[in-house]
C-alpha cells in the first residue's frame, strides 16, 4: 500500500500535461496502486465535466480573438495634439456628468492593492427566478448556481472551487470585457458531497497559468498584481 499520496497540484498538472516524462510516469505508476489518489483524480475529471454545463457565449469567444476596446476618451489622442486638447476641454463637463467611475489601471497602486469595485456574486436558480446568495447560505445537491462578477478593467478572470472533501477544481480562465457586471460563461450544478462549498474568482492583468490558479485556490493568496474573491456556502 502507498505510504504517500499525490498532491492536488500534482493531479492537476497530470491532467493538463504539465509534468515532464519522468514525473508523469511516476504519477501514473502511483495511481495504478493507490485507490485513494485514483478516486480523487476521477472526481476531478467528473467535476470538470459536470461544472461546465453551458458553452462559452459567442460574445466572450469573439472578445478573446480581438484586442481590448479602447476607451472613448483615449481615441482622441490619435487625432493630433491640438485636436485632442480641444476635445478634452470641450468634453470635461460630459465626463463629470456621465463617467463618474474611476478607471482602475496598474498605475493606481492603492486601488490595485484594495481591488476596489471588484465583485463576485453567486445566484441560485429557483422556480421563482434567480436569487442572490448570501455568504454561508445553505445549498443542496442539484442546486444550479450562476456566478456573476465585475472585474474593474482586469481583462482575465479565472474561476475555481473547493468542495466539502477539500478537493480543489479549476473551472477555467476567460478573457472578459472588464466593464460592468457579467455572468460567468458557465453554470454550476452542485454534486452530493456534503460540507463547505467555496467558489473563487482570480482577477489578473495577464493570463495566469493553470498552476498559478491552483496555487491561489490552495493558498488563498493571488499572484502579484492579482485580486482574489471567494464565496463560501454550507451544503447538505
Amino acid at each position: 500500500m502507498s505510504t504517500f499520496h499525490l498532491s492536488t497540484l500534482k493531479l492537476h498538472q497530470l491532467r493538463y500535461g504539465e509534468l515532464d516524462a519522468d514525473d508523469e510516469s511516476a504519477a501514473r505508476a502511483h495511481l495504478d496502486g493507490c485507490e485513494h489518489c485514483a478516486a480523487i483524480l476521477a472526481n476531478q475529471e467528473n467535476n470538470r465535466q459536470a461544472f461546465v454545463l453551458e458553452p462559452v457565449p459567442k460574445a466572450i469567444r469573439e472578445l478573446a480573438e480581438q484586442p481590448a476596446p479602447i476607451p472613448f476618451w483615449r481615441r482622441w489622442t490619435v487625432v493630433g495634439p491640438m485636436l485632442a486638447l480641444a476635445a478634452v476641454l470641450l468634453l470635461i463637463p460630459t465626463f463629470l456628468t456621465d463617467e463618474p467611475t474611476v478607471d482602475v489601471t496598474p498605475d493606481d497602486p492603492e486601488l490595485l492593492a484594495k481591488g476596489n469595485g471588484i465583485l463576485l456574486e453567486a445566484w441560485l436558480q429557483t422556480d421563482d427566478g434567480p436569487m442572490v446568495l448570501a455568504q454561508d447560505a445553505l445549498l443542496n445537491a442539484g442546486d444550479r448556481v450562476q456566478l456573476k462578477f465585475a472585474s474593474q478593467g482586469r481583462p482575465f478572470v479565472s474561476f475555481g472551487g473547493v468542495d466539502g472533501s477539500g478537493n480543489a477544481e479549476v473551472y477555467g480562465t476567460f478573457e472578459v470585457s472588464g466593464e460592468g457586471i457579467e455572468d460567468a460563461p458557465f453554470a454550476l450544478t452542485l454534486d452530493k458531497t456534503p460540507g463547505r462549498q467555496r467558489f473563487l474568482a482570480l482577477f489578473t492583468w495577464e493570463r495566469p497559468s493553470e498552476t498559478q490558479v491552483v496555487d491561489a485556490i490552495d493558498s488563498g493568496t493571488p499572484p502579484e498584481g492579482g485580486i482574489l474573491r471567494a464565496l463560501s456556502f454550507r451544503k447538505d
